[in-house]
């Protein structure tokens, strides 16, 4: 990258400047880690300060990289009032527009019929399931027959509109190019931009044992086990996604999907939120493994190093507690950077 691109681009991260396609691609284009982690900082602090949120209670699971498989007809709203009753003070986050896709395909109702019955019930959001990268051809090469973006971005503005916030991702680290993850966080973009209810965005790793779909020309995808992401790439894509989705709140990752280290450093590249406990998903076996659930003393201890100051919230993201910030006594010198 060119310094006057450089500049042009510290400037545009400095004033708020909205940024372009083209600046997307560009910024994944640079090695310069530390140089997009302190971009991606800099996003984050002035969207949320120097609070770093956490929640160690039982989440629903991230992403799956399919969610096309058989599953009931129609949804029993009566299943997801239990689960509030019993789990009181929890939000209800049990199903992914591909889900709700998925039954409207198999019942013949709608979206909004269905919803309306689940809301009744107690849900409160949708999971961001389905969401892979939104490119078709990429969806094709991969084999993944999950639901289109038309589809997706569909019911989830229905849900916003009938007063639920959702989340909204993106699994990478396999046969798309970097021009693909901008243009899926951009349609998401556009997408908040339109209705405001996705309250938090997170990007996730593929796994390491993926293999490539049937007819996939792609020569390190054929045959072969793909590679794990590295935190260097994990990184580049929290910074990058934070810097251009100027218009979600929040950017979480994942303690076990991620990583311990990778999670602290993610603080500094763009995220503000941990999740702690993690339900069993596809992502898990990346980057050496999941790394074991987190005490709450861990994630204080992570977002303390990283600098910032811990906030515990609840599943609605309201705040439940917040703690001191980073004690300067606690480490002699400052922690390496494992990437």
């Amino acid at each position: 990258m060119d310094v006057g691109l450089r500049r042009e681009l510290e400037e545009k991260v400095g004033e708020g400047v909205r940024l372009t396609r083209e600046d997307g691609i560009a910024l994944y284009g640079s090695d310069d880690l530390a140089w997009l982690g302190g971009l991606g900082h800099r996003a984050r602090a002035r969207k949320n300060g120097d609070a770093a949120l956490f929640d160690v209670g039982p989440l629903a699971g991230p992403p799956r990289d399919d969610d096309s498989r058989p599953g009931p007809s129609r949804p029993d709203p009566r299943s997801v009032g239990e689960l509030r009753a019993a789990l009181a003070g929890l939000s209800p986050r049990a199903l992914s527009a591909g889900e709700i896709h998925r039954v409207e395909t198999v019942s013949g109702a709608d979206a909004s019929e269905i919803l309306d019955e689940l809301i009744e019930s107690g849900l409160e959001s949708l999971t961001a399931g389905g969401a892979e990268i939104f490119d078709e051809e990429v969806r094709r090469r991969l084999g993944v027959h999950a639901t289109p973006w038309a589809d997706w971005s569909r019911i989830h503005r229905l849900a916003h509109d009938k007063g639920l916030w959702t989340v909204c991702g993106m699994l990478h680290g396999r046969v798309e190019e970097p021009g693909h993850r901008v243009d899926h966080v951009l349609r998401l973009r556009e997408a908040q931009d339109a209705s405001g209810g996705f309250r938090v965005f997170a990007p996730l790793p593929r796994r390491q044992d993926t293999w490539g779909a049937p007819g996939d020309t792609a020569a390190d995808v054929i045959g072969a086990r793909v590679r794990p992401a590295t935190g260097a790439e994990i990184l580049k894509a929290v910074a990058v996604s934070r810097l251009l989705l100027d218009n979600v709140p929040h950017l979480r990752v994942s303690w076990a999907i991620h990583g311990a280290h990778t999670t602290q450093l993610a603080l500094q590249h763009g995220a503000d939120d941990i999740a702690g406990t993690v339900a069993d998903h596809d992502g898990a076996s990346e980057v050496g493994g999941a790394s074991p659930e987190p005490t709450r003393d861990d994630l204080l201890d992570a977002i303390r190093d990283a600098g910032l100051r811990p906030v515990e919230r609840d599943g609605r993201y309201a705040v439940i507690r917040e703690y001191a910030g980073p004690d300067p006594a606690r480490r002699d010198a400052p922690q390496p950077m494992r990437v």
